[in-house]
C-alpha cells in the first residue's frame, strides 16, 4: 500500500513528512518495545501511578526524538506525554503504531514526484536512520539533503531557526527556476 505522499499531486516545491513511507520505521517501533523501563510498566501486574507513565514515557521520548536530554524543555515532552497516563492509553499509542506498519513499510511512489526536494535529517536520529534518505535520492538524484549534525529525530523542536533558513532558502531557490 502505498504511502499518503505517493498519492498526492504537488504544485510546488516539495516537503515530505517526516520520516516517509520506507524510511526503516520498524527500528523505531522495536526501540520504543524494547524499552527496559517501558517492557517492565506494562509487565507490572498491579497499577502504576499517572506520574510514573508519564515519567517513563518521557524518556523513552526524550531517548529516541532527541539527541540528548537538555535537547528540549519538559514542556515539550509534557505535551507528548499528557495523554499517555496509564497503561491502557500507552497500549492504545502502540496498537495504533502497529496498526500504521504494513504503510510505512511500504515505500511511496517517489516516481510521482516531480518538484525539487530538500531532506532534513538529524544525525542523532535514533527512530529513523539518515541512511533512509539514500531511497529519495537514489530516485530523485536533484534531491537536496541537510544532515543537521547534533540533532536528533525532531530538528523542528531542535533547530527551528536553522530548519526555517534552510526551508526558505530551498524554496526561495526553487521559485527563482
Amino acid at each position: 500500500m502505498p504511502g499518503a505522499a505517493g498519492r498526492c499531486a504537488a504544485a510546488g516545491p516539495a516537503a515530505a513528512p517526516p520520516a516517509p513511507a520506507g524510511f526503516d520505521h520498524p527500528v523505531w517501533f522495536r526501540a520504543i518495545e524494547s524499552q527496559p523501563l517501558l517492557r517492565a510498566l506494562l509487565a507490572a501486574p498491579l497499577p502504576v501511578p499517572g506520574p510514573v507513565w508519564r515519567r517513563v514515557v518521557g524518556e523513552v521520548y526524550r531517548q529516541l526524538a532527541f539527541s540528548g536530554r537538555g535537547a528540549v524543555g519538559a514542556d515539550v515532552v509534557g505535551l507528548f506525554t499528557a495523554h499517555q497516563a496509564d497503561r491502557a492509553a500507552v497500549l492504545r499509542t502502540l496498537a495504533s503504531g502497529r496498526r500504521l506498519l504494513p504503510e510505512l513499510r511500504a515505500c511511496f511512489e517517489l516516481e510521482r514526484i516531480d518538484v525539487p526536494v530538500l531532506l532534513v535529517w538529524g544525525d542523532r536520529d535514533r527512530m529513523v536512520s539518515h541512511r533512509g534518505a539514500r531511497h529519495v535520492v537514489a530516485a530523485l538524484p536533484d534531491t537536496q539533503v541537510a544532515v543537521y549534525e547534533g540533532v536528533g529525530h525532531c530538528p523542528q523542536l531542535e533547530a527551528p531557526a536553522r530548519l526555517v533558513e534552510d526551508v526558505e532558502a530551498f524554496v526561495g531557490a526553487a521559485l527563482r527556476v
